[in-house]
């Protein structure tokens, strides 16, 4: 008697099954495209020096490129930008008041918890340093070739420096390593970036730089 009522009972539940078999067929597959073209939360997430703010990035969002969100923390404040590429990060100045990223061939500058519109620039490259994060950035415009802009997050100001192929912050943060190249000849020179004095300390041997 237990053993036809235990049949019965697996009959009944088997075809309660069969509609949701039928529905979940009826939805697209999960293949390699799907998971390839999912969604995704990217790992490179920062947060500003004070905390209140972060950003982070959603790979395909839209599909194949990524959305960057710049949020408070504690208030409403909220960005989002379309990238044309995949998020690849930022940082944030020191003072917590400027959001920099790169947007395809474009640098980003932006004023947090502001409407002030943002700084958008055609660039080459830009670096920055790996100690003393958030004050320094240095690029090379698009329409400015060979010319490098070293730029102070903090205090606004600018240095120009013409004929440029190449440059390096040092490892403390405190001085530019900058690569001349002119028709006289080539030559590396320090920068200190507290002072803004130049210290030439090498010229190839054609340089008639004095």
């Amino acid at each position: 008697m237990h053993l036809l009522a235990l049949i019965i009972l697996l009959t009944c539940l088997s075809m309660n099954a069969i509609p949701q078999t039928v529905n979940l067929a009826a939805k697209p597959a999960i293949d390699s495209t799907a998971v390839y073209n999912w969604p995704s939360i990217s790992n490179l997430f920062v947060l500003s020096n004070d905390g209140e703010y972060f950003m982070y990035g959603i790979d395909n969002q839209p599909t194949k490129l990524s959305t960057l969100i710049l949020k408070s923390v504690k208030g409403s404040w909220e960005k989002k930008v379309i990238l044309k590429d995949r998020y690849s990060g930022g940082f944030f100045s020191r003072d917590n008041k400027i959001a920099v990223f790169k947007d395809g061939d474009t640098l980003r500058i932006m004023t947090l918890g502001s409407t002030t519109k943002e700084h958008a620039i055609a660039v080459r490259y830009y670096k920055q340093p790996t100690a003393g994060k958030g004050e320094w950035l240095a690029y090379e415009p698009k329409t400015r070739p060979n010319t490098l802009i070293l730029k102070n997050l903090i205090k606004g100001n600018e240095l120009h420096f013409d004929s440029i192929a190449n440059c390096a912050f040092g490892n403390t943060g405190s001085l530019l390593l900058l690569q001349k190249q002119t028709v006289k000849g080539s030559s590396l020179e320090w920068v200190n970036l507290s002072t803004g004095s130049r210290t030439i300390i090498w010229t190839s041997p054609d340089d008639k730089i004095a």
